[in-house]
């Protein structure tokens, strides 16, 4: 190409489109460098999210099974602490019937000893029976314990038997009495 002033302009010579090919060469090079790099960042990045799923699909599962337990002791902690106070108002009404029926036995055990009288030291005889037993203890009041004879008389007995061991020493006598009180 020539110019209007005569001057021909010369273009880059084989040398400089070569050097030029070179530095892109050299470019393309260093970018598919940077390429791969950035691919096998690109893989661990991935993996890595991979993995970071997978932990937190894990840590789901953990914390819903813990979840899970927790609510379960939860519950049995309630139904023990119920199961504590239905034991403690059985436990009261246990005791509140314990001491009624201990309270029962007494009025009944004092019923039932109330018109008993017991006599000490009175000789045994040989082939005692309930009758000569009675009159051995209506003796002993009016000897022994100076009643008179119209309150001994008036006295009335359901039986009377000797009570304790047998043997040659004497030994007490009850007298199980009626109406009267002695």
């Amino acid at each position: 190409m020539e110019g209007k002033t005569g001057h021909h302009k010369m273009g880059p010579t084989n040398a400089d489109i070569i050097a030029m090919l070179g530095k892109i060469d050299l470019k393309l090079n260093d970018m598919d460098s940077r390429l791969k790099t950035l691919e096998g960042l690109e893989k661990k990045i991935d993996n890595f999210d991979k993995d970071l799923k997978k932990l937190w699909a894990h840590m789901d599962t953990v914390t819903k099974d813990t979840r899970d337990k927790v609510d379960r002791v939860e519950n049995k902690i309630d139904s023990v602490g119920v199961d504590i106070e239905r034991a403690k108002r059985k436990i009261l009404d246990l005791e509140k019937d314990n001491s009624k029926l201990r309270e029962d036995m007494n009025y009944v055990q004092s019923q039932s000893m109330r018109n008993n009288l017991i006599f000490g030291n009175i000789p045994e005889e040989p082939n005692e029976t309930p009758i000569k037993c009675e009159q051995l203890v209506r003796d002993f009041m009016l000897e022994k314990l100076k009643l008179s004879r119209e309150a001994v008389a008036a006295m009335k007995f359901k039986r009377a038997h000797m009570m304790g061991h047998k043997n040659t020493t004497s030994r007490g006598t009850t007298g199980n009495g009626g109406e009267e009180r002695h």
